[in-house]
């Protein structure tokens, strides 16, 4: 081989080495571009799951605390007497609402009072004591009385009596200050809890005055210490699914999902979405989250004689 052959195939690969060399410098300064991952917003569930727990926990607890307020401030609402009015099949809601309105108008020129529709008939809750009074004259109403307080006695044995439960509150708890009158005025409406369970929480319906000795105390009844508290829960029925009555008093004739808020029994439902018959959220009708049921047990306390607190 001469040596200009061998220069020329030298030069020759000098020039590929600097071509090669000038790409890879180009490659460089762009940068790997085609294995960038692309950057995603975060979404709202992403922030959730990032958010400080302390925080989430805050907005549990403030929650918490104004439906706890909601409920005080709705037992110090004076409670007064109501009036129910049957309507005739023959009648019309609003002829029977008119008729009222034209009778309470007679006796009184400036009656205050709200009506409640309730299926065929009509709750009348006056707002002040002329209406009141009126109200209490008319033949053809029926007065609902207020509604004594009740206390809920936790995890008492399941074998005490309504008569033990009395003398055990009596005779086991003398720093109560509960008087022999106190616990014959006492009332032992129900049982709650498992039929078969070994403890059971007793409803007792009671005077305010004896209530207030009562509330959030610990006592013992039997050998057993047990918590009590006010009983603001309101019963639900499981037709309709709205509060303030039970199944059995129930004038809905098709019932109501408290799955998916359909017109259907809830064993036979097959919906997977949740919807709750009440609020329309998505949850069951049954739920503890429900903001009906927080506005039932409000209506209830309301319309509960607490006495002057």
């Amino acid at each position: 081989m001469s040596i200009t052959c061998f220069i020329d195939k030298l030069d020759a690969k000098n020039a590929e080495a600097n071509s090669l060399k000038a790409e890879l410098e180009t490659l460089k300064k762009a940068g790997p571009a085609s294995n960038k991952v692309p950057v995603l917003k975060p979404t709202y569930a992403d922030k959730v799951a990032s958010a400080p727990k302390a925080a989430v926990t805050t907005a549990s607890k403030t929650k918490k605390a104004s439906e706890k307020e909601q409920l005080k401030k709705s037992r110090k609402v004076k409670a007064t007497s109501r009036f129910m009015v049957e309507i005739p099949n023959d009648m019309t809601v609003a002829n029977a609402k008119a008729g009222i309105w034209e009778t309470v108008r007679s006796k009184l020129k400036n009656p205050r009072a709200k009506t409640i529709v309730s299926g065929k008939s009509l709750i009348i809750i006056p707002d002040d004591a002329n209406t009141l009074e009126v109200m209490k004259g008319l033949e053809y109403v029926i007065e609902i009385s207020p509604r004594k307080p009740r206390i809920i006695l936790y995890d008492v044995e399941s074998g005490i009596t309504s008569e033990e439960l009395a003398e055990c509150l009596l005779g086991q708890n003398p720093e109560l200050g509960l008087t022999a009158e106190d616990v014959g005025c006492m009332t032992p409406l129900h049982k709650l809890g498992p039929r078969d369970g070994r403890v059971v929480h007793w409803v007792i319906e009671a005077p305010a005055n004896v209530v207030l000795k009562l509330e959030n105390k610990s006592i013992y009844i039997g050998m057993t210490r047990c918590r009590c508290k006010v009983h603001s829960s309101t019963s639900q029925c499981y037709n309709c699914q709205q509060y303030g009555h039970t199944s059995l008093r129930c004038e809905q004739k098709v019932p109501t999902c408290r799955h998916c808020a359909g017109a259907h029994d809830s064993h036979e439902c097959k919906d997977e979405a949740v919807k709750c018959a009440n609020c329309k959220v998505p949850h069951k009708a049954s739920s503890a989250a429900c903001k009906a049921r927080t506005q039932a047990a409000r209506s209830l306390l309301r319309r509960t004689d607490f006495g002057s607190q």
